[in-house]
């Protein structure tokens, strides 16, 4: 699907988080600026998280709580410096644990950990204000 604003991304994530429990770990890949961040912003406050939602760029991980009380994992792994960082922050844990819904930014730096079932959305500029949103269909 096209969007063409962040208003239109925004309605697109929140929709999307309708049909998504935990577990689920859902990769967001595209390039710096493609809209990540505002898929993820939307789909976590869809959910219920009422605190200010900021990228976890140098934290790598923030964890939220849905209002249905899942625990709700952002990550931002463009920083990640290596593998022990990884297993440091916990990221292991989080993507695994069967209570927790986790969105993942820049998947590819930690491909490997990634559960195989996981679910992955692409986000890619289409001229100035457009951004193609490729979703999966999710399994029920």
């Amino acid at each position: 699907m096209i969007s063409h604003s962040e208003q239109e991304t925004s309605k697109i994530a929140a929709d999307f988080a309708k049909a998504v429990s935990a577990p689920s770990v859902i990769t967001l890949c595209g390039d710096l600026g493609a809209g990540k961040s505002c898929f993820a912003r939307a789909f976590l406050q869809s959910l219920g998280v009422k605190e200010t939602i900021t990228s976890p760029t140098f934290s790598l991980v923030n964890l939220y709580q849905s209002t249905d009380g899942i625990q709700l994992a952002h990550m931002d792994l463009y920083r990640l410096e290596d593998d022990e960082e990884a297993y440091q922050a916990g990221i292991e844990e989080i993507l695994h644990d069967p209570n927790t819904i986790s969105l993942v930014e820049w998947p590819e730096r930690l491909s490997w950990m990634l559960p195989k079932d996981h679910i992955q959305i692409n986000i890619s500029h289409q001229g100035d204000n457009q951004r193609q949103i490729e979703l999966p269909e999710i399994p029920t």
